[in-house]
């Protein structure tokens, strides 16, 4: 709440008029009216004696929050994100700068912000209009990476180290990576759950089990995906389609009914330039969906919460993922672009994006 509002909202609560505000210090009604108006502001003099009138400290008086709270971060990249779709880009980096002044300190903050800001770019700018942009979300990396939270640090280095290997200046990445932590030799997850395991808790433990599973599993198709990218790069294309299959039957094995199978297929589809075999996969994502779970629920994660149904996942990565093909910035798909059949689909789908949702 802004500072007019709370000269307002205090002076109601304690029956005072404009007038005897401005009587009690000794100023014009017309000065409190536009303080209530936030046409002007109070002289800093007339601060404390202003807040021991509305009953209140100088802290509520002048909005002073010293940090935020993880939650109220969560909302706030709510708000960007939704501020970029509904109101274009510059509107979302305004509201972004305008809270990072709020708060300079907070180290949260400043991670958090420059990576919602740089998924939404990669979304709405056109590589012509990234490079300002990209410069802005560095520097919150580098302002984060000063942060007294090693976890906030470290993952401000992963990103830096990400930028600098973009640009090819690989000594600075060795840098970074020098400075960012070995895993620690033993899993304080593991030990967690041995913990409550020993105290009888099986549902907080197997719980956090199955986080460390899902996590680890994700790591492992990251990791798969990029062994397909250096069996392609050094020719041998036999084993890039089998690490693809190793991959498909990883999903299927520990029970991730996500798309990581259908991303890990289009993966090698792309790296062949195989347009006909993109655009079948492409068709049956956007026809049929992300297949349902199996009828027998796996029991690796029984104890999680449900992240959403296939449709709410349905919905949310195909759009996303007809952004990145269409993208211009993605020179890895204008053999696609370039396919009659593929701008045909687009025009289908672009079809199918406007009809109501029944």
């Amino acid at each position: 709440m802004k500072i007019n509002a709370i000269i307002r909202e205090k002076r109601l609560e304690k029956g005072l008029t404009q007038e005897q505000v401005a009587s009690y210090l000794g100023v014009s009604a017309p000065a409190v009216n536009k303080w209530e108006r936030a046409v002007s502001y109070p002289d800093i003099t007339l601060l404390p004696a202003l807040a021991r009138l509305l009953g209140t400290d100088l802290n509520t008086l002048l909005s002073f929050q010293e940090d935020l709270t993880n939650q109220e971060i969560a909302l706030f990249l709510n708000e960007i994100t939704a501020t970029a779709d509904t109101q274009g880009m510059e509107a979302a980096y305004q509201l972004a700068t305008e809270k990072v002044r709020e708060f300079p300190t907070c180290d949260a903050l400043l991670l958090y912000v420059g990576l919602t800001l740089e998924g939404l770019m990669k979304r709405h700018c056109p590589q012509t209009d990234q490079a300002a942009a990209r410069e802005a979300v560095e520097a919150l990396y580098r302002r984060a990476e000063n942060s007294q939270d090693p976890a906030i640090a470290n993952q401000a280095r992963v990103m830096l180290f990400s930028r600098c290997v973009e640009r090819e200046d690989y000594d600075t990445a060795r840098t970074f990576l020098d400075q960012i932590p070995p895993e620690p030799a033993c899993d304080k997850q593991q030990l967690r759950a041995k913990l409550f395991l020993a105290q009888g808790d099986t549902t907080q433990a197997a719980k956090l089990l199955e986080q460390r599973l899902l996590l680890q599993s994700t790591n492992l198709q990251t990791c798969l995906q990029t062994l397909v990218d250096i069996a392609w790069q050094e020719n041998r294309p036999e084993d890039a389609v089998q690490l693809t299959e190793i991959a498909v039957q990883l999903v299927q094995l520990l029970g991730l009914w996500s798309p990581g199978a259908f991303i890990a297929e289009f993966h090698l589809a792309v790296l062949q330039q195989d347009a006909g075999r993109c655009l079948a996969l492409l068709q049956t994502m956007f026809d049929s969906g992300i297949p349902d779970p199996p009828s027998t629920p796996s029991p690796l994660y029984d104890h999680l919460p449900q992240k959403g149904s296939p449709q709410s996942l349905h919905q949310q990565l195909l759009p996303m993922l007809l952004q990145e093909l269409e993208s211009p910035n993605h020179a890895e798909y204008e053999f696609l672009r370039k396919n009659e059949a593929f701008q045909t689909f687009l025009q289908v789908q672009a079809g199918t994006a406007k009809e109501p949702v029944r």
